[in-house]
This record gives C-alpha cells, sequence and structure tokens, in this order.
C-alpha cells in the first residue's frame, strides 16, 4: 500500500490515514502507550476498577434509607432469615412461603444481617460484592473478546450506567442475577 491508506495507492486527503487504523501499531490509541496503568496485568485492573467505583457504590449503599415497595419487602424477609429459628429454605413473608424469587440473594442477605444486624445497610452489603463480581466478568470479557487495550474502559463504563448502578445498589435480587449472568 503505497500512500499508507486501507485502499492502497488511492490518497483519500487524511480521512482514511494510517494513523485510525490497526495496521500502523505505532501510533493508534496512544493514550494506551501513554499511560503505565494500561500495561498492568489484568488482576491489578480489575482490582483498580473496582476501587475507583468503591465511592460511588458505597454512597449508593450506605447514604439512604429504603426505596418503598420493594426494599422493605425484601429487608423483611432478609430479618426473618437471618433469625435463628428461622428456615433458610424457603423464604417468608409475613409468615407465608415467598416463592417469587430465587433464594440465593435472600440468603446471602440473611447471612449478612446477621453479622450486623444492628446495621440498616447490612443486606445491601452483599451488592458490592455482586458489582465488583459483574464488573471483573465485564473487564475479563472484554480482554478475551479482544479489546485488551479498552477492556478496563468497558468495565468502568458498564458498572458507572445509570442502570448498572442502580441495580448494584437496590436491595433486590437484580444484582445477583446480574452478577452471575
Amino acid at each position: 500500500r503505497e500512500s499508507g491508506t486501507i485502499f492502497g495507492p488511492v490518497p483519500i486527503f487524511g480521512l482514511f490515514s494510517a494513523s485510525r487504523f490497526p495496521e500502523n501499531r505505532s501510533d493508534t490509541f496512544s493514550v494506551r502507550n501513554a499511560a503505565l496503568i494500561f500495561n498492568r496485568p489484568p488482576a491489578s485492573k480489575a482490582l483498580l476498577c473496582v476501587l475507583a467505583l468503591a465511592p460511588l457504590w458505597l454512597i449508593g449503599i450506605l447514604a439512604r434509607g429504603y426505596y418503598t415497595p420493594d426494599e422493605p419487602r425484601e429487608r423483611d424477609i432478609a430479618w426473618r432469615m437471618s433469625q435463628p429459628a428461622a428456615s433458610m429454605a424457603v423464604p417468608n413473608l409475613a409468615g407465608t412461603p415467598f416463592l417469587e424469587k430465587p433464594p440465593a440473594y435472600y440468603w446471602l442477605a440473611a447471612v449478612s444481617e446477621r453479622l450486623a444486624p444492628d446495621l440498616p445497610y447490612a443486606p445491601r452489603i452483599p451488592n458490592l460484592l455482586y458489582a465488583a463480581v459483574a464488573m471483573i466478568a465485564t473487564l475479563y470479557w472484554a480482554r478475551a473478546a479482544g479489546a485488551k487495550s479498552s477492556a478496563w474502559f468497558a468495565a468502568l463504563a458498564g458498572a458507572s450506567f445509570l442502570l448498572a448502578y442502580r441495580t448494584a445498589i437496590w436491595l433486590a435480587t437484580d444484582a445477583l442475577l446480574v452478577a452471575c449472568t
């Protein structure tokens, strides 16, 4: 290719110059070449992504009350499962089995409730784990898809979208389902 374009010797007046295509790796994505943080192994990128979004998640989880009608119901189910005489097999709501949602979320929220019974946000604490798992999975999925230089950006962007953020801080089974898919 004589002119350095993808179209061979036909000049396109800089619109399709070699610097816009991965054929010329020396000058593409110069941010990647300039920043040392992007050359780290994936485990440290995952940790940095989690630490970058931890303040956002913590504000949403710790600094507010329960939104009605869903969060008080979810908290009540987790609280009932955390009681010593309660059955961990079937979630209960006001003494009747609550079989509308999978019980795994309530199990982990009940364990969190047992470990910190005086904290009003205790059932939300496992959501931090779910949000981190979902973001790290996005990071590794993007790396496996071949986007090694921008995988960290995919993880940060995906975890900070409003719907993903709302799911991460909301006391509901959605956060666990997102982390597992």
